[in-house]
């Protein structure tokens, strides 16, 4: 492996709790609750150290982002390749709504994301492209960087696995609690990337 001669990192923030209680959210619009701020707040209280700010079009992450570019005056790129999977027909629907409809859409869901994909979503394989597509374009940018990047629980799984080599089909085995922080480092040699590597996931700093 080449040595690198420059090393960054990125941190993930997922979105706190959102008002409306658990769900297939998705492409919903809906805000954080009040214990999603305090989430979000308490995950980043020890960490102010980025040159730019990233964020998800959706007022669950680009609120807050808001107010971290206000309070460490950082630039604040919107970018809607990091936006949630659409979830079609289960957007808004609890766990409980959709099994009641039918009992192995979840199950079949888990094993094979792309075929067995709710109605008039967004397939496993295009929301990955999106999402993967802008990742390497922020990581590329070694001058933006430390970053920090507010989305969703899909999109840091995209990424984890991708520099995790899980599969699609054990994708969903990754974790990510509401404001659970995530640091990846980026290493480069030569002003290309050499890797990638998980620093810490939900980790304190």
């Amino acid at each position: 492996m080449l040595i690198s001669n420059n090393s960054t990192y990125v941190d993930l923030l997922r979105h706190g709790d959102v008002q409306g209680g658990p769900c297939f959210r998705g492409s919903q619009n809906d805000a954080l609750s009040e214990l999603g701020w305090s989430q979000m707040q308490s995950s980043l209280k020890a960490t102010q150290h980025w040159k730019t700010l990233i964020s998800s079009p959706l007022i669950r992450c680009l609120d807050f982002a808001k107010t971290i570019k206000a309070q460490h005056n950082i630039s604040l790129t919107i970018n809607p390749s990091f936006a949630e999977m659409h979830f079609g027909e289960w957007e808004g629907k609890t766990a409980e709504d959709i099994t009641a409809q039918d009992p192995d859409a979840l199950k079949n869901f888990w094993l094979d994301p792309n075929k067995h994909a709710p109605v008039n979503s967004e397939k496993l394989h295009a929301f990955k492209s999106r999402v993967l597509d802008s990742w390497l374009a922020l990581t590329n940018d070694q001058n933006s960087h430390p970053s920090l990047l507010i989305c969703h629980a899909g999109v840091i799984r995209v990424i984890l696995a991708k520099i995790l080599n899980i599969p699609d089909n054990h994708m969903l085995n990754i974790e990510i609690p509401y404001a659970c922080l995530t640091r990846i480092r980026i290493n480069y040699y030569n002003n290309k990337i050499d890797s990638t590597s998980l620093v810490f996931h939900n980790g304190t700093i």
